[in-house]
């Protein structure tokens, strides 16, 4: 999860015209979207179970 993290917050790096001076400001905010998105995954896996349009994993 950290590369991912490390990628996105190179993208908004370059995505402020490479300026530098954010590089911690980049990473929090990278890593709060990295984190809304497995909120939002985890959610919609809750309500796909809810529904039963997936079945729960048989425990191992």
């Amino acid at each position: 999860m950290t590369d991912d993290i490390e990628l996105r917050a190179y993208h908004l790096y370059l995505g402020r015209g490479a300026t530098h001076g954010h590089d911690l400001d980049d990473w929090l905010e990278a890593e709060r979207q990295m984190l809304e998105g497995i909120r939002k995954n985890k959610a919609s896996l809750r309500l796909a179970l809810a529904f039963g349009l997936l079945k729960e994993p048989a425990d191992r």
